[in-house]
């Protein structure tokens, strides 16, 4: 098994461009929450991350891991399986979208930064209306045995 460890910067949650800040989006304090299992190939991701009905928050893009020159590792993929759909709102999974990745500046990836890359990207809509909390669950196989599982709580609130 590959023993490289699991970069997790960038599958934290993101706010998509339609939130409207400051509290759209953003993660409650000491509501992220990390465990490592399994001698570190689980990880486990627990958040809370703030929406408004009706606009789209972006959860995550995940992408296939890149090499040192930004180049993708070749046919190896990720694999995105949802645990549990959200009670209230709609969860939406579109693969192949193209982006920009998204790494921590102190990382040697950062400069992969410029350049668009086919990823999995991760959304959620809170209905017109509704407020309250929302939970998602998922999990993303990687290529290297690595295994991420996401429970996301989400706090729907009125503008």
């Amino acid at each position: 098994m590959d023993r490289r460890p699991l970069v997790l910067t960038w599958l934290l949650p993101l706010c998509a461009a339609s939130c409207a800040p400051p509290v759209a989006g953003t993660s409650q304090p000491g509501g992220t929450h990390l465990v490592i299992s399994n001698g570190g190939s689980i990880a486990t991701v627990t958040g809370t991350l703030i929406a408004l009905p009706g606009h789209t928050l972006k959860i995550g893009f995940f992408h296939d891991p890149q090499n040192a020159d930004c180049s993708l590792q070749g046919d190896q993929h990720i694999v995105f399986n949802v645990l549990a759909q959200p009670q209230f709102g709609k969860l939406s999974v579109e693969p192949y979208v193209m982006g920009f990745p998204d790494y921590a500046g102190n990382t040697l990836l950062f400069k992969c930064d410029t350049g668009r890359i086919p990823a999995t990207e991760v959304t959620y809509l809170a209905p017109q209306g509704f407020s309250g909390v929302d939970q998602v669950s998922y999990s993303i196989y990687f290529p290297n045995g690595h295994e991420l599982i996401a429970n996301t709580t989400i706090d729907v609130q009125q503008p």
